[in-house]
């Protein structure tokens, strides 16, 4: 039994420790698991934040690249149906910061600069900022910048796409085209891409914004000669300052204004664009500006000719209703009635230093325009600290709960305790937006708390499991203790049955064959036979009572009588056991009033005592067993005393158990079964006392039991 015992609890322990060993796995699983599930909710936020930035960059490059070339100039002539055309003032010409974009500029291939801020008969810049831009940003470092670059050298003419003459498809074609999509309806020019190792806890990644990619295509125009000629070749509208402020050498110092295919001989009043032959390509545009600022400008009695987009929104400016395709008036050997403008994507360019800029140099972005022969460079200077805002725009309206974030032009400058680190690529700079934990230390307690909550469960588990196995161990030690007791007790009853029945056995054989010759003997017998038929009685009794009780079948009989009474009928049934035992019973019983008890009981509680102390005493000098009564309050006490060796105390508590008996069953030489002091000690508990061993003196013991005095109800 003890095996299979030791086998079960084994598998119970290995199990136990297998599972609080899978729970701290789990739970460490678990932690990284919300570690990553933070950490995606920063990639999630970083990845909405380069979505919005890269919606606003994609709506401002879509508005740069169909701003009409025009709006570059001071003045411009508009598309109008009668033949007198007014000089208008350019939209952008108000200010320099025209949000993201800061400082329109045009650079002609003679290195003419060209601004909406500056009019033609200005004898000065009359703004400190506008002559710092041009003067210093434009002139000495862009242009600079600029010299010799094989991305704007100007190239000779591309062919145009050749022009439809069905109305219809020329309209199809011409008519605005709705914007590109939003972010939200394509997908991402690139996936967040994680870089350089990130420090433990933290993570990084590189957000591509491909604005100028994406969203940007090449743009051919058709537009009536006339207006070119009006733009382009007029003096009056392009507001330069040939050899004053805004014209300061060329894009190569090699070659002179003659020499250049695309360049035209300014005189007073007079634009003409000459081939390298020197062959005019364009008419007379001469003109006057009069009082009311709008210039007559001479041309072909032509009706204007309606502009043609091939790609990106038609300006407003450039623009005609819809409707049939108006005749041209073409001559032979003369140039065609319109020109194709082709307009190119803008590029990035850097200008360093500029440290304070958040990119640490200036970036300007350009494209080139090509006009038949003609080639120029349109752009402006991006606002980095506008850019800037729009990205912490982004973040104050994007960042959840329990998050903050900064910005720096450089990892490097942003504090350690980033928990992840998005690093924004706009193709012409960067910038390092970081992501904090507002509270670093909540993961921690959450985790703690879970880890203690988990420990705590796996505790009481872990209790609940030692107890049940130690209430095993002890159910199973107290089953095969009592299955020794009853195996003793087996032993002492059925030795006990075959002593007083040899016994009565012996007496009757010599009675019934006339062994005994006197009556002294005779009577002698007989009461050998009555003591022993008196002590099965009373075994017998003892066995059928502690069965009735552990089945509680026991049923007592309480009434109302004299407990000294019971006391010397017990001491009448044990005086001849005793005397033959050589002991004598001196009964010493004060006056005790009448209660309820069960009368049976208290002679059977007496007589068990009675017996037992002519068992264990027999080795005493003393050889006499007093029986006392007393009346204490509440309490009727009865004690039997012996003077024989006394009971150890460390075995007082135990001999009233079922089958105990003091010794060792090896070398045991008195008899019984084990079970008068167990019946004392519940009948005792029947009539609510109890029942205790004391020492007696010199030598002995004690047995004292308390009856509770009750009145019958």
């Amino acid at each position: 039994m003890y095996r299979r015992l030791v086998a079960i609890t084994v598998v119970i322990l290995a199990g136990l420790v297998g599972l609080c060993l899978l729970g701290l796995h789990s739970l460490s699983l678990h932690a990284e698991g919300l570690r990553g599930r933070r950490l995606a909710e920063f990639a999630a936020v970083a990845e909405q934040i380069r979505a919005d930035v890269k919606r606003k960059l994609d709506d401002f490059v879509r508005t740069e690249q169909a701003r009409p070339y025009t709006d570059y100039q001071y003045y411009y002539v508009p598309m109008a149906a009668n033949e007198e055309a007014a000089l208008v003032r350019s939209p952008i010409g108000d200010r320099l910061d025209n949000g993201l974009a800061y400082g329109y500029f045009r650079i002609d291939p003679d290195g003419t600069i060209i601004t909406p801020y500056v009019p033609l008969d200005a004898p000065d810049i009359a703004d400190p900022e506008v002559r710092r831009y041009i003067q210093d940003d434009l002139q000495r470092r862009l242009r600079e910048t600029l010299r010799g670059s094989d991305t704007f050298a100007f190239a000779p003419m591309r062919p145009a796409p050749p022009v439809s003459t069905d109305p219809t498809d020329l309209y199809e074609r011409a008519r605005p085209r709705p914007a590109t999509p939003g972010l939200d309806a394509q997908p991402p020019a690139e996936a967040p891409t994680a870089s350089k190792a990130a420090p433990k806890g933290s993570s990084r990644a590189e957000y591509r914004i491909g604005s100028l990619e994406e969203t940007q295509q090449v743009q051919v125009v058709r537009q009536d000669r006339r207006m070119f000629e009006q733009n382009v070749m007029n003096r009056a509208t392009r507001g330069d300052f040939p050899g004053g402020l805004m014209s300061q050498g060329g894009m190569g110092d090699e070659q002179t204004a003659a020499q250049r295919p695309s360049s035209y001989r300014y005189d007073e009043g007079v634009t003409m664009g000459r081939d390298p032959a020197g062959r005019a390509v364009g008419g007379s545009a001469q003109g006057t500006v009069d009082q009311r600022g709008r210039a007559a400008l001479p041309g072909r009695q032509t009706q204007p000719v309606q502009a043609e987009y091939e790609t990106g929104g038609l300006p407003p400016q450039q623009a005609r209703p819809a409707g049939p395709q108006r005749e041209v008036a073409e001559r032979p050997g003369e140039p065609s009635a319109t020109v194709s403008v082709r307009i190119e994507p803008f590029v990035p360019v850097s200008v360093p230093p500029a440290d304070a800029a958040p990119f640490g140099y200036d970036v300007y972005l350009v494209r080139h325009v090509q006009i038949e022969q003609d080639h120029f460079v349109q752009g402006f200077r991006l606002n980095q600290e506008h850019l800037l805002a729009e990205v912490r725009d982004s973040a104050d309206r994007l960042v959840r709960a329990g998050m903050d974030y900064r910005i720096a032009a450089d990892e490097a400058a942003l504090d350690g305790h980033v928990t992840h680190t998005a690093i924004l690529d706009f193709g012409f700079g960067s910038l390092a937006l970081g992501l904090l934990e507002l509270d670093p230390g909540r993961l921690g307690r959450e985790l703690a708390a879970l880890r203690h909550g988990y420990l705590g469960v796996m505790a009481l588990v872990s209790t609940a499991t030692l107890l049940a196995l130690g209430a095993l161990w002890h159910n199973v030690r107290a089953q095969v203790v009592l299955a020794r007791k009853k195996d003793d007790f087996i032993s002492a009853v059925s030795h006990e049955l075959r002593t007083p029945l040899t016994s009565i056995r012996m007496y009757t054989e010599m009675l019934e064959k006339g062994w005994v010759r006197t009556e002294d003997k005779r009577d002698e017998y007989y009461g050998h036979m009555r003591h022993e038929t008196e002590r099965l009685s009373r075994l017998i009794e003892n066995v059928l009572d502690f069965s009735r009780i552990q089945r509680g079948r026991k049923q007592y009989r309480f009434r109302l009588g004299d407990v000294n009474a019971c006391i010397r009928q017990a001491v009448t049934m044990m005086q001849p056991c005793a005397r033959q035992a050589g002991f004598e019973i001196a009964a010493d019983l004060a006056e005790v009033p009448s209660f309820s008890f069960d009368p049976d009981a208290v002679v059977q509680i007496v007589v068990n005592l009675l017996d037992n102390a002519i068992k264990y005493a027999r080795q005493a000098a003393d050889r006499t067993l007093h029986v006392r009564s007393r009346y204490e309050g509440p309490w009727v006490t009865i004690e039997i005393e012996d003077h024989g060796p006394g009971i150890p105390r460390r075995q007082r508590g135990r001999v009233f158990d079922a089958f105990y008996r003091v010794g060792d069953e090896a070398c045991r030489e008195t008899t019984g079964t084990g079970l008068g002091l167990a019946l004392v000690k519940r009948f005792a508990q029947a009539h609510g006392g109890s029942v205790q061993i004391l020492a007696a003196r010199p030598r002995g013991a004690v047995l004292r039991v308390r009856l509770a005095a009750r009145q019958p109800a």
